[in-house]
């Protein structure tokens, strides 16, 4: 089954599902039928890196207010995403090992109206079918794999910096990974993470956004040769350990034509 077909076998049974579970859709805030979708897309890239079956918790990270709201009108509604996911696996014909947990977490860094979804193996629950499969070794291979890759950065130009750990923060706060000292920069602008065998990258619900290659973007996976602009700061993204030590030269950095954007 190829890529396309197996996204629209998902689509299709999350649809079905979804009017069955989530029969009070908000119109303008984030319901569970909106925040299902999305868990739906989750477990789709899931399924295609062949780690659906073994994921068994899953973190939604959701705007103060948003969470509020979702408190107010479905007060269960992580207990039901936790048995509508099964049931979606079912439909794809994929078995879970462990039954999963679906949270829901109140994050201030996310943007009002936005989501983020957090996907892992939880050794804490793993019975003896998941027990091989530990998050601790799970990271171990992504850092691997990271590594391999030897991915960069190069800040306006100047400063060169080693993407050397699974999760990057850019932002104008001290304790991120990347800090950027700009005023128009937010205190956390951006997320550069190690996700499904490439680094990408993430708005972090900044005031300004975050542009890829000329296109407004919510996340975005890269390739060498991307330009990234947070605010007034441009970013050029590269791999390979001999590149970006020194600046570029006067022609720039050759930008990638092919568009590789989600807007949530």
């Amino acid at each position: 089954m190829s890529n396309d077909e197996r996204f629209s076998q998902v689509e299709s049974a999350a649809k079905r599902l979804i009017e069955g579970f989530f029969d009070r859709i908000s119109g303008e805030r984030l319901g569970g039928g909106a925040i299902a979708t999305h868990l739906a897309q989750t477990f789709e890239k899931l399924v295609d890196e062949g780690k659906a079956q073994h994921t068994n918790f899953y973190e939604v990270h959701l705007h103060p207010a948003d969470m509020d709201h979702i408190l107010d009108t479905e007060p269960d509604l992580s207990v039901r995403l936790g048995k509508w996911l099964p049931e979606l696996a079912t439909e794809v014909g994929v078995v879970l090992t462990v039954p999963p947990e679906v949270s829901l977490v109140s994050d201030e860094i996310i943007r009002e109206g936005r989501l983020l979804i957090r996907s892992e193996i939880d050794p804490n629950r793993e019975d003896s079918h998941t027990r091989a499969h530990s998050r601790k070794a799970v990271e171990e291979q992504m850092r691997d794999m990271a590594r391999n890759r030897q991915a960069w950065v190069i800040v306006d130009g100047k400063q060169h910096i080693d993407l050397d750990q699974l999760t990057m923060h850019i932002g104008r706060r001290p304790d991120n990974e990347i800090v950027i000292e700009s005023s128009t920069v937010s205190r956390v602008h951006a997320q550069i993470r190690w996700r499904f065998n490439q680094f990408s990258l993430f708005d972090m619900g900044s005031r300004a956004g975050v542009v890829v290659n000329g296109e407004r973007v919510d996340e975005c996976g890269l390739r060498p040769g991307d330009v990234i602009q947070l605010a007034e700061v441009s970013l050029v993204y590269g791999e390979g350990v001999d590149g970006g030590k020194d600046a570029p030269d006067d022609t720039g950095p050759q930008i990638n034509p092919t568009q590789r954007w989600r807007r949530r």
